[in-house]
């Protein structure tokens, strides 16, 4: 993990008994770091949202939901920020109103919701380097 990474977020992987390793100041050089360590150490690098099994295991979460709760849903709220989740969101979008329009809407939405995600680890990253 990057260094101003969330203690309740590093707390939580070292729950799981994980070593954690914080490297650089951004997303980018952490996960640089992690897949040069899995190389040098013969470590499989699993990746938080690009391996199939994570997408997998993401993409029944919007099946389990549909399938506990057959009437309409009013509303779903997703975590966004680094996981595959945001995805969940958009297709039921769609299913629900068959509108490329509602998914366009829905995409716009997360982008923003990332980029104010951003802005917002760079300004507690500049603060905390105060």
């Amino acid at each position: 993990m990057p260094h101003g990474a969330p203690a309740p977020k590093i707390a939580g992987v070292a729950h799981w008994g994980a070593t954690v390793r914080q490297h650089g100041n951004s997303y980018d050089e952490a996960y640089a770091f992690a897949v040069e360590l899995a190389q040098r150490h013969g470590y499989r690098f699993l990746s938080a949202f690009d391996d199939a099994d994570v997408i997998a295991g993401q993409g029944t979460v919007g099946m389990e939901i549909l399938r506990q709760h057959p009437g309409p849903i009013d509303a779903i709220f997703v975590a966004i920020g680094g996981g595959g989740l945001g995805d969940l969101a958009i297709r039921y979008g769609y299913q629900r109103f068959q509108s490329d329009v509602m998914a366009a809407v829905v995409i716009v939405l997360i982008v923003l919701v990332q980029a104010m995600q951003s802005l917002g680890d760079r300004f507690v990253r500049r603060m905390s380097h105060r």
